[in-house]
């Protein structure tokens, strides 16, 4: 249930040992010592080059006022940091839109398109007016490695730590996660889309001082009606 790295212990939720696990497991288990091992292996430099490449870091045009993730690591950052960061805490900050944004390119093929308010105008004679035209804003991966994710994200939602989001009928495909916060109780967070074979909706969730696995349930629950709303 913890892993030693340099002046850094890393505990897994509940310091619960998962045994051996592969990426899939541990992905389904939200397995935080397979991730730092995994991020001590791969090394500083690498995973902020993937991170950034993942636009965490990139200016979206957005028409609203929005919160500017944070990622410091580099080359010349302390094992200790390259742990934290890979398991989302240490000196790493997200906002909801980019997380929102971030798991619908897994959904996209990879894909990541520019985010936007309106869709169209249209009057009250029934004339539509401006209507927004979709644009890609960056790759973030190949459609092969969304298929890998996108099996592993089921599995979180089938029998790991997410099984709370589930909808009867609708295969959903998403991650948990819990942010530490050192003014208070943990940030609950989880991402997702369904249905999975056939995206039509993603969601980005965050509960804060909510402590573990509050915001999975409401995301069940807001999937169930978006779809309803958006079914062809």
């Amino acid at each position: 249930g913890e892993a030693h790295f340099e002046d850094k212990v890393i505990h897994c939720y509940n310091d619960r040992a998962h045994g051996t696990v592969d990426l899939s497991e541990a992905m389904a288990q939200s397995c935080n010592c397979y991730f730092a091992e995994a991020a001590n292996r791969i090394g500083s430099e690498n995973l902020s080059k993937v991170m950034q490449r993942c636009g965490i870091l990139s200016d979206y045009g957005f028409e609203l006022a929005y919160s500017q993730s944070v990622m410091h690591l580099d080359k010349n950052s302390s094992e200790s940091e390259l742990v934290e960061t890979s398991i989302g805490q240490g000196k790493t900050s997200v906002s909801p839109l980019y997380m929102a944004m971030m798991i619908s390119a897994v959904a996209n093929d990879g894909i990541m398109m520019q985010p936007y308010i309106i869709d169209h105008i249209q009057y009250a004679n029934g004339d539509t007016g401006d209507t927004t035209v979709p644009e890609k804003l960056m790759e973030i991966c190949t459609p092969e490695e969304t298929m890998l994710l996108d099996d592993m994200l089921q599995g979180v939602v089938d029998h790991g730590t997410g099984t709370a989001a589930q909808i009867s009928g609708v295969t959903v495909a998403g991650k948990t996660g819990t942010a530490e916060n050192a003014t208070g109780a943990d940030h609950s967070w989880f991402v997702g889309y369904a249905p999975a074979e056939n995206p039509r909706v993603a969601i980005a969730v965050v509960i804060e001082n909510a402590n573990y696995g509050k915001a999975t349930p409401i995301v069940g629950e807001v999937l169930q009606v978006a779809l309803e709303k958006t079914a062809p």
